[in-house]
This record gives structure tokens, sequence and C-alpha cells, in this order.
């Protein structure tokens, strides 16, 4: 794994944790912030650090899939 990546991963852990500091230890239970079938490709770490960092920014929580619809979804 390449060194952009490994820091992108790094940054992406840091901003979870501070946001289910802020927004509740479930609040990224049923959030998708990334592809789950590219989440280890730069631009889609990218894409999870922007997602996170603006809810942090803006004080708002990422709006969570409704259960039931979430129950659904295969990876």
């Amino acid at each position: 794994m390449d060194t952009e990546v490994q820091n992108a991963l790094i940054q992406l852990e840091k901003l979870t944790d501070l946001y289910l500091v802020i927004f509740g230890e479930n609040s990224l239970d049923r959030v998708i912030y990334m592809d789950p079938l590219y989440g280890y490709e730069l631009s889609e770490i990218k894409k999870g650090i922007d997602a996170l960092a603006t809810a942090i920014d803006n004080n708002k929580p990422i709006e969570q899939i409704p259960k039931k619809i979430y129950d659904e979804l295969i990876f």
C-alpha cells in the first residue's frame, strides 16, 4: 500500500473517531459515505474524508439509511 493511501486511511480513522464522539457511538451504523467496493482506493478514501469533515464542520450528521432498507442491502 502506498504512503499516500496509508496517510489518507489514518486521516479517515481520526475523522471517524471524532465524528463518533460528536454525533454518537452508533451514528455511522447505517451510513454509506464511501463506495464499499472501492474503499481502499485513494479517491474513495478522500470522498469519505470529505463527507465526514463536512458533517463535522457543519455540525450536521450524515443521514442514516432507514434500518429496513439498510438491512436489505447486499455488500
